[in-house]
């Protein structure tokens, strides 16, 4: 059957398994710079030094953004969507982490080049010096007494407690039943995005 008569969905996995997919990656914008990313090693540190200097001297290289620089622009917090509307707690998420970096992986500097090739050399050359912190892993160890506070201002690591339907009812019905099967049951965290 030719690629064509397929369904759509059907279509793009004919075209991903065959090297044929296209990422953002593979598009050719001009003459457009590209950024590349500092991120930090530690799941849980403080960033003490951020030094660009070698970076800044290295071929292509247009700037470098850091933390401090995104704070002196406000360009300090990514905004969150209540959708719950009542009680929840936002902590400050930061476009590129300022002082204390919360997750391995968080982007502390953005290196801005001429090519993606000389924005990844000079992030290489950016120099980050940290004082690493008691990192918690996992939600049971973040909900544990005595936790690692991940975000000031969240209690317990807790940023909503939401409870609905009638509790009551629902505890007479498991008195009542024949057989209770307990489980526990973890949503990963979801936050879809394209690739950089």
């Amino acid at each position: 059957m030719a690629a064509r008569n397929l369904p759509q969905a059907e279509r793009d996995r004919v075209r991903k398994l065959t090297g044929q997919g296209r990422y953002t990656a593979d598009e050719a914008w001009g003459e457009c710079a590209r950024a590349a990313f500092v991120r930090s090693p530690y799941a849980h540190a403080r960033i003490e030094r951020i030094d660009v200097t070698a970076a800044l001297a290295m071929p292509g290289v247009i700037g470098i953004l850091t933390g401090a620089d995104c704070i002196e622009a406000g360009l300090g917090n990514f905004p969150v969507i209540d959708r719950i509307g009542v009680g929840l707690i936002v902590p400050h998420r930061p476009v590129l982490a300022h002082d204390v970096v919360r997750h391995a992986g968080e982007a502390v500097a953005m290196v801005v080049a001429a090519t993606q090739a000389q924005a990844m050399d000079a992030a290489e050359a950016v120099e980050v010096a940290y004082g690493a912190l008691p990192a918690v892993v996992g939600l049971k160890a973040a909900l544990a007494d005595g936790a690692v506070a991940v975000h000031a201002g969240t209690p317990g690591n807790v940023a909503l407690r939401h409870c609905f339907g009638d509790p009551a009812a629902i505890s007479a019905v498991m008195k009542a039943a024949f057989c209770v099967v307990e489980t526990e049951i973890e949503m990963p965290r979801l936050a879809p995005v394209t690739l950089e």
